[in-house]
Parts: C-alpha cells; structure tokens; sequence
C-alpha cells in the first residue's frame, strides 16, 4: 500500500498526517513499497473464494393466493451451491438478523 492510501485512511479516521512521516515510518520498519497493482477486486475474490459466501433476496408472486413471498438465499462463490435460509412474507430486521444468526 502506497502512501497515498495509508494517507486518506488515517484522514478518514480524523487524523492528519504528512506523506513523508508514512514514508519514514515504513522505512523504519522495513516495509517495502508495493511491487504490484495485483490488489483488484477479481484477484482477491479468486484468492479468497473458497470462505465466501454472496447473500440475497428475491421475490416470488404467487398466482393463486395472490401474495408476494420474499426468499433469502447464499451462494458459495467457489461450489455455486445455493442455500435457502427462509422464506416470509413480510421480511422485518428481526428476520434478517436470525437468518444472519442461524447462519453464523
């Protein structure tokens, strides 16, 4: 990670630092620069796939009955297998969160 970074997060976080203090302090810790811009997004998640999960939601219009259900899934980026973990109709916070719980 460049400076430039290191820079606008600690700035992010309400602390104002110089670019030649960064450089300094990874000198002095022996921290070299980045060789590589390999950090995109595609590189990490082929990295990282097999511990990741993608949730979403869709909904379902039920012909007959005339009501609207909404389904909460995960797909696991490296099987593609998908989950169901619950299916409302009327999907609150409370329901998301035990979902995310009963997941966990």
């Amino acid at each position: 990670m460049g400076r430039g970074p290191i820079q606008g997060e600690l700035r992010r976080l309400g602390h104002r630092v110089a670019a030649s203090t960064i450089r300094k302090t990874l000198r002095s810790n022996r921290i070299p620069p980045p060789t590589a811009r390999d950090q995109a997004w595609s590189t990490f998640i082929r990295a990282h796939a097999k511990t990741l999960l993608a949730t979403d939601l869709f909904h379902v219009d039920c012909a007959l009955t005339l009501t609207r259900l909404y389904v909460a899934f995960v797909i696991e980026l490296d099987t593609r297998r998908v989950h169901l973990l619950g299916i409302t109709q009327h999907p609150t916070a409370a329901w998301a969160t035990q979902l995310a719980r009963d997941l966990a």
